[in-house]
This record gives C-alpha cells, sequence and structure tokens, in this order.
C-alpha cells in the first residue's frame, strides 16, 4: 500500500457571555481605564470565576431582574485524513473524527440590589463524538427481524449497569447515557463490553 497524504486538524473554541457588563468597550475591547475585562480576557483567557471577578470589580448590573444566564462555552475539534493508494485504479480515504463541547451556564445577579450576587441554577451539559470502525459487525446476522448485535447491545445495557453497582453501589438506569454509550461502542465495534 501507498501512503499518498495525511492531514489533520485539531481546533479549539471556547467562549464567555457574561450579560449584564455595564463598561463600555473601547480600544481593543477594554473600557477607558483599560481595566475592565482585563487584558487575559481580551487575549482569549477564559477564566471560570470570570464572573466573580467582574461582580466585585463593579463591572456587572445591580439589577435584580436580570434573567439572562452567565454561559461558558467550549468546542474541541479533532480530524484526521489519510489517502492510500494500493493500485493506480483503486484510492482508499480513511478518515477519524473526535469533537466534544461543553457548556456551563448559571444565573449570576444581585437579588436584592444591595451589591450582593448570588450564584443561581448552576448547569454543566455536554456532547461528545467519534468516528469508530465498525467493519467487524457489519455483515453479522442484521436481517429485517433479528439483529446479533442489537441483542449483544442489549445485553451489554445490563451488564454495563451492574459494572456501576460494583463500584458505586447503586445500578444506573439502562436508559441513562452512561450506560448506553459504551454498550453501544462495545457491540457495534465487536470490542468486549468488560474493557
Amino acid at each position: 500500500m501507498s501512503l499518498r497524504s495525511i492531514n489533520g486538524t485539531y481546533n479549539v473554541s471556547q467562549g464567555t457571555i457574561l450579560p449584564g457588563f455595564t463598561k463600555t468597550p473601547k480600544l481593543f475591547g477594554l473600557d477607558q481605564s483599560w481595566m475592565a475585562p482585563g487584558m487575559s480576557f481580551i487575549l482569549g483567557q477564559q477564566d471560570p470565576n470570570f464572573l466573580h471577578k467582574a461582580g466585585a470589580n463593579g463591572w456587572v448590573t445591580h439589577n435584580k431582574y436580570l434573567t439572562t444566564p452567565f454561559s461558558q462555552n467550549q468546542t474541541k475539534d479533532f480530524s484526521l485524513r489519510a489517502n492510500l493508494e494500493p493500485s493506480m485504479n483503486f484510492k482508499i480515504q480513511l478518515d477519524a473524527r473526535k469533537t466534544s463541547n461543553a457548556s456551563f451556564t448559571e444565573l449570576y445577579k444581585d437579588t436584592t440590589g444591595t451589591g450582593t450576587f448570588a450564584d443561581l441554577s448552576p448547569s454543566r451539559s455536554g456532547s461528545y463524538k467519534i468516528s469508530f470502525i465498525s467493519v467487524g459487525t457489519s455483515f453479522k446476522n442484521n436481517n429485517a427481524l433479528n439483529s446479533d448485535v442489537f441483542a449483544q447491545f442489549i445485553k451489554n445495557t445490563n451488564i454495563i449497569s451492574q459494572r456501576f453497582k460494583a463500584y458505586t453501589g447503586a445500578a444506573r438506569d439502562q436508559q441513562s447515557q452512561d450506560v448506553l454509550i459504551p454498550a453501544f461502542i462495545a457491540a457495534y465495534s465487536g470490542r468486549s463490553q468488560m474493557r
């Protein structure tokens, strides 16, 4: 086989939104005093304590009716592509991808209008996508009425749920993502669910 090319990319995107920010941006996004929101923020630092710093420095409104939450988001994207040419008339392209997203939101406001800020309703969420090779299970019994791979997936959910019970003392619901994702990957990649 002849490797013709291989390319990879890795991107990280991050962002912060602070509703109720009272300073007016001027040159380079800094306010007139060159203090708010700070050089580290302008240069891209995503400090999870930025909202507390902003509240302590008086950069956030004291309006107790503020309802838009503070949020921080991060996306990591990795991709790899290889082009193989075993013969003049036969070309193969292999792609691998991995993407993860993370998001944090919380309502940060002065609930009384007296300068005392509160952290309300914090929430963290995310998603995770990967590509994997499922050739090993593609040609198993997968007719319209019965699928050996799907049957293995159902068995795996029970095994992984019980594995959580062994480690934590409480079994996870078989419909939870902590159970479904590894059960699916184990069944459709042909790997053992005990790894």
